[in-house]
């Protein structure tokens, strides 16, 4: 039981820093494919 009450927000943080990194990757990609 302890290690369910930090699991639940690691995994949360670790979505939404993928969310984000996904949202950074794709925005660049656009430019460079706007640039080139």
């Amino acid at each position: 039981m302890p290690y369910s009450l930090p699991v639940l927000p690691y995994a949360y943080v670790n979505k939404l820093n993928a969310a984000v990194a996904g949202v950074e990757w794709e925005r660049l990609t656009v430019e460079e494919q706007v640039g080139a």
